[in-house]
């Protein structure tokens, strides 16, 4: 009777002892799900601000692009761009315009021909390295390009400016010279 007991009471430990053990074990399957998915959610949440911040660092390239101010990009800017790329040595080669004409339609025109913004930003967000080291020295480069040919930009217009203010004050003596001449020759 005692061996039955005993034998009773063992099985019954072991029952228990594995009931425990299963019990372990579904908390801990339930815990690493939990971690898992934290994890995931974390993941996601960490890759919508890495793509929120690349399309950022697009939307300002875009404005910068836009050289004229017209609130677009326009195929000149875009074929003056790739140009500046190519002579400040970031790319190789000569960037033509139908190299420039064949980018303008991947990425989209509107219908006056210009590349909206939302086209510009998906298209270079989708083209551009995933790695954010690599599209950060993109980015930067795309903004050096930019800002150099806004500088000559600006010098071109100043220069224009000038030359303009010059014609004008020489169109004003010519005109004050002319009406002396004619004043000199009423008087004679």
């Amino acid at each position: 009777f005692r061996r039955v007991l005993f034998r009773s009471k063992a099985a019954a430990d072991g029952r228990k002892k594995r009931e425990a053990e299963e019990a372990r074990r579904k908390r801990a399957g339930e815990e690493a799900k939990r971690k898992r998915e934290a994890d995931e959610k974390a993941g996601q949440q960490k890759q919508a601000r890495e793509n929120e911040r690349r399309q950022a660092a697009l939307r300002k390239v875009y404005k910068e692009f836009d050289l004229d101010g017209g609130g677009d990009v326009g195929d000149d800017e875009l074929l003056a761009l790739g140009q500046a790329r190519r002579k400040l040595g970031q790319k190789e080669g000569q960037w033509t315009r139908d190299m420039n004409d064949s980018l303008m339609r991947r990425i989209g025109m509107d219908k006056n021909g210009n590349l909206p913004e939302s086209n510009f930003v998906k298209y270079f967000d989708g083209s551009l390295p995933s790695d954010t080291k690599e599209f950060d020295k993109t980015i930067e480069q795309f903004m050096e390009c930019a800002r150099s040919l806004r500088k000559t930009k600006i010098a071109q217009r100043e220069t224009s400016k000038k030359e303009a203010a010059a014609r004008a004050a020489s169109d004003r003596k010519k005109a004050t010279e002319e009406a002396e001449k004619a004043g000199q020759q009423k008087q004679a």
